[in-house]
């Protein structure tokens, strides 16, 4: 019975990792639609909305003797890790690669390792600045072979990298409360203020902007469903029956094919190169962080 649940966990967690990193080609599609960033960040967020709402209903028991301080770091770091995070790697994708910008965004747990060495004084191993170094070769070569204009090559990277450094410090901002809730609830709780703050920018940018129906075509329709249900709802709930199943390290493990499935949908959907060069340099990159999100064991 364990081994069955150990399998549908692995299962939810490699469609998880798919659903999460098939964003990016969404976006880019989107993107041809004449969307701009913030009308498609603002769909996403409206329509997977009533999902989170529904959840929070759910697990109220779970949030209902939070603490002012929790509500706080929930606020503080969700709008961190949700809403500029989200905005961020939104408006890079206009200038990079679905494929680059997946790696780019899979520097995070490098941030997240020199933030705790900052903050929390946690010596980093020297297979740990191997693997960080594997990785950045790795993408560093990807970055070699984009044919892209240099100036918004470099502004996109810029951008989805911001977008890497938010999300590495709301995971570490929240280190200590996700220790002690659950994980979904802290993700549903976030998607909601940051929702406030997507449609507050949305005022911000113009009435227009807010909660007039624009006359999108039948298949930017489409493809915004598809962003915020398969790959925002969907994948949320997978992870946090994932690590139900088989542990966070795990999961962190298997969530390494993200940038793999990327490269190979957006081969597909974007006709974006998928050769040699490209193979080789994800593949250091995903094996860089691999070694940096595998667990060291314990010789005692």
């Amino acid at each position: 019975m364990t081994d069955r649940l150990n399998i549908q966990g692995i299962l939810a967690v490699i469609v998880a990792a798919v659903a999460f990193s098939s964003k990016s080609i969404w976006i880019k599609l989107l993107y041809q639609e004449n969307l701009s960033t913030i009308q498609i960040l603002k769909w996403r967020m409206l329509i997977s909305f009533p999902a989170y709402l529904l959840w929070i209903f759910y697990v109220r028991k779970s949030w209902l003797n939070l603490q002012s301080r929790e509500w706080l770091l929930i606020t503080a770091c969700g709008l961190l890790g949700y809403y500029l995070a989200s905005y961020l790697d939104l408006a890079g994708l206009q200038y990079i690669s679905a494929g680059l910008e997946r790696l780019v965004l899979f520097t995070y747990p490098g941030f997240v390792l020199i933030f705790s060495f900052f903050l929390f004084k946690r010596k980093i191993q020297l297979r740990q600045y191997l693997a960080l170094a594997i990785a950045y070769l790795g993408l560093a070569i990807i970055m070699q072979h984009q044919n892209r204009e240099t100036s918004n090559l470099l502004l996109g990277i810029g951008l989805v990298l911001g977008s890497s450094l938010t999300y590495a410090g709301y995971l570490v901002g929240m280190e200590s409360l996700l220790k002690k809730r659950p994980a979904i609830m802290i993700a549903a709780w976030s998607m909601i203020f940051s929702t406030v703050a997507t449609m507050i920018h949305a005022a911000i940018a113009g009435p227009h902007q807010l909660l007039i129906i624009e006359s999108y075509s039948s298949n930017a329709w489409i493809l915004l469903f598809i962003l915020a249900g398969f790959s925002t709802v969907l994948p949320n709930f997978l992870l946090a029956f994932g690590i139900s199943k088989i542990g966070s390290d795990n999961t962190a493990i298997i969530g390494t094919l993200g940038p793999a499935s990327t490269l190979v949908l957006a081969y597909f959907f974007l006709n974006e190169p998928m050769g040699f060069i490209e193979i080789t340099g994800t593949g250091l990159f995903i094996y860089g962080i691999f070694v940096l999100k595998t667990p060291v064991k314990s010789h005692s």
